[in-house]
């Protein structure tokens, strides 16, 4: 009877101690992907790798105009055409098409890769104001919101606080 009394009381002061821990804790949560969303840098990454690609974005335009000019002339010369003239200019359209959808494939594949690069960079910085917001606020714990099921309204959200941070041009 003694142990459970003790044990009893064991475990109420331990959670009282808990609970008095708990309610000095500072406790937030960023949301990354809205940071990154309003993030003037997300939008110049953007633009900077589609001038960095533009000149390949073009050759294939052009060979886009290309195998359009050859539909027409196939849809406008081809009744008219000598059967072997008519497979050449088939044959050339095939070839084009091929071109184009390796072309295509390939800076579709550069473009991410390079996207992936330069916002894994961004998520680097980003991951540096979050702890310098956690560090300057004096808070205790940072979470993600995407691994938070339930937040009760008195947790901060710090994520403007991280934007503001990153686009304070005396803080870069």
């Amino acid at each position: 009877m003694k142990n459970i009394y003790l044990l009893t009381v064991m475990l109420v002061t331990a959670l009282t101690t808990q609970s008095v821990q708990a309610a000095d804790l500072k406790v937030g949560y960023v949301n990354t992907k809205t940071i990154s969303q309003k993030l003037p840098q997300s939008k110049t990454i953007i633009k900077n790798i589609q001038n960095e690609f533009a000149e390949k974005f073009e050759v294939l335009q052009k060979l886009d105009g290309d195998i359009k000019a050859l539909q027409i002339k196939g849809q406008k010369e081809g009744p008219t055409m000598a059967s072997s003239s008519l497979t050449a200019l088939k044959r050339e359209m095939d070839q084009k098409i091929s071109q184009l959808k390796l072309q295509d494939a390939n800076l579709k594949e550069d473009i991410q890769r390079r996207q992936k690069e330069e916002f894994l960079k961004l998520n680097v910085r980003i991951g540096q104001a979050i702890e310098a917001v956690a560090k300057r606020d004096n808070y205790d714990l940072l979470l993600y919101k995407s691994s938070i099921l339930y937040v009760n309204s008195n947790i901060s959200d710090v994520s403007e606080d991280v934007v503001k941070l990153m686009t304070d041009p005396k803080a870069n």
